[in-house]
């Protein structure tokens, strides 16, 4: 597998991949051991990662907050928690201490299907996938990335051109979950889920990814635990999280600096979102999604 580093990210494979996943891992994920009982949850960024963590961390805690193995936020898949990319080469990546895990493990990624470790369909462990309207995922990941984003692309039109490209860092939203959605759907160990019906259909949503995980739990805790995964809620959680001693602030912000949560709003778009860049997100939806029965909401 060809990677050469160029300024902060990697060209692996024709993709650009950011500099916390160095080619070494991607050469490990080929091998990367997975066990039946782990849970893989799969977005492009901005998609919701951190509320189906939750979701998952809960479920399989029989709603028990205390009872939540915090140290998995720590981590991620492809990425080496470190301070730059001088560092990468000889800082532990994430699924090494992964490898260290008690079971169940749930492990988060972002990266492209190409990627994946192929023991999860031969193990047939569980894989959960989110995807959100490409016009919110853009601005959302605007605004989180702001401060460490290049000058260049701090112009939001610039912004937009990039994400829509195929030099996307991580490959673009539309390749992403056009090959989630082509290759995985109907596979019995893997649950495509739309943002925008967590949002719509925050108890139900909880309830069908309790069965998807084989949890059968009481109508009760089906209550608790989307009481406890509301916006507010988790923002509560968090907070009491940083405020515990001695707190990683890994386990609730990108790099220990980036919240990772934000409004989670559906259609926020609108209010920064030029007709001529909807327009053209509505294009490419139509384009690559042609030959498909996806759809999304994007109203």
């Amino acid at each position: 597998m060809a990677g050469t580093f160029q300024n902060d990210y990697a060209v692996i494979d024709g993709i650009r991949v950011f500099w916390t996943t160095p080619p070494s891992t991607l050469v490990d994920m080929k091998t990367f051991e997975v066990r039946e009982d782990d849970v893989f949850i799969v977005t492009f960024p901005k998609s919701g990662t951190h509320w189906l963590m939750e979701i998952v961390y809960l479920l399989l805690a029989n709603g028990e907050l205390s009872k939540i193995k915090r140290n998995m936020m720590e981590q991620g898949l492809e990425h080496t928690q470190c301070a730059g990319p001088s560092e990468v080469q000889t800082a532990k990546p994430g699924h090494k201490y992964m490898e260290e895990w008690e079971s169940p493990r749930v492990m988060n990624s972002h990266l492209m299907l190409r990627f994946l470790p192929p023991q999860i369909w031969e193990k047939k462990a569980k894989v959960l996938y989110v995807a959100r309207n490409p016009k919110d995922v853009v601005c959302s990941m605007y605004h989180f990335m702001y401060a460490i984003l290049p000058e260049e692309q701090r112009d939001w039109s610039n912004f937009v051109k990039f994400f829509t490209a195929k030099e996307m860092i991580g490959g673009d939203w539309f390749t992403h979950v056009y090959e989630y959605w082509t290759q995985c759907k109907g596979r019995e160990n893997f649950l495509f889920i739309k943002y925008e019906d967590l949002k719509k259909n925050h108890r139900g949503m909880v309830k069908q990814v309790a069965e998807f995980l084989g949890k059968n739990l009481s109508e009760e805790v089906i209550d608790k635990i989307t009481s406890l995964t509301t916006i507010d809620a988790m923002r509560k959680t968090y907070d009491e999280l940083e405020a515990e001693p001695g707190s990683n602030m890994r386990r609730t912000k990108a790099f220990g600096v980036l919240s990772f949560l934000n409004k989670g709003n559906v259609g926020s778009w609108k209010e920064q979102m030029s007709e001529e860049q909807s327009k053209l997100f509505d294009e490419k939806l139509a384009e690559t999604f042609k030959d498909t029965d996806f759809t999304l909401e994007c109203e």
